[in-house]
């Protein structure tokens, strides 16, 4: 499903990442790039020069064929250290930081930091949360995907980020009316989107958040 019009949909989390890395992004690295398919609607018909690093080998092939980066590369998001600090103008990351243990995350985003020469953008949850089947139509046997850590709204301001939230907690997050009640997502998820600038502007609502910070 092409959904590319939800860059244009007010508060979606789509809408709000495109609004986090801007236009004249110059070159992007994508870091646990998957299989290019978040990238694909978020480029659009962007001209956008675009590297993605990858670790599952299933997600590295379709990312490849995906024809959304110029380059793709196997590799650990959180030991980057051999890529060369300014030569992306944002480091880009989304949905990866809680895949990874809390002391590992941390380094990481410092390490990321240091190799963005413009901006870094960053996505993740607003707590702890579970990888649970309301995300994926079919489960994922993906070892990678296994959730170890979380961030609050609060240490990424801490860290110098700007954050906003998406996804009403009490809708998707943990024990949420969502996923309690899966066969009523649909009418969830529009109560969800009444209150979403409420969540954009106070993340600690949300259940997953967008930073960025400038260099």
């Amino acid at each position: 499903m092409d959904t590319s019009f939800l860059k244009i949909a007010p508060f979606s989390y789509l809408w709000i990442v495109r609004k986090a890395v801007g236009d004249n992004s110059g070159r992007i690295l994508d870091l646990g790039c998957g299989d290019g398919l978040f990238m694909k609607s978020l480029k659009g018909n962007e001209n956008w020069n675009v590297t993605g690093i990858e670790l599952d080998q299933s997600s590295l092939r379709k990312a490849k064929k995906s024809k959304v980066y110029k380059e793709v590369f196997k590799g650990n998001v959180a030991k980057i250290r051999k890529l060369s600090k300014g030569k992306f103008d944002i480091i880009f990351s989304s949905q990866v930081l809680e895949h990874l243990k809390k002391d590992v995350a941390i380094r990481a985003l410092d390490e990321w930091e240091r190799l963005a020469r413009k901006k870094i953008v960053v996505t993740t949850t607003t707590e702890f949360l579970e990888y649970d089947p309301i995300e994926k139509k079919q489960r994922d046997e993906n070892p990678l995907q296994k959730h170890l850590s979380s961030f609050s709204p609060k240490e990424l301001e801490r860290k110098g980020y700007k954050v906003r939230g998406q996804g009403l907690r009490l809708i998707y997050g943990r024990g949420g009316i969502a996923r309690t009640f899966p066969q009523f997502f649909s009418f969830f998820s529009f109560i969800a989107f009444l209150f979403s600038p409420l969540v954009y502007f106070y993340p600690q609502f949300g259940t997953y958040m967008i930073a960025w910070k400038e260099k």
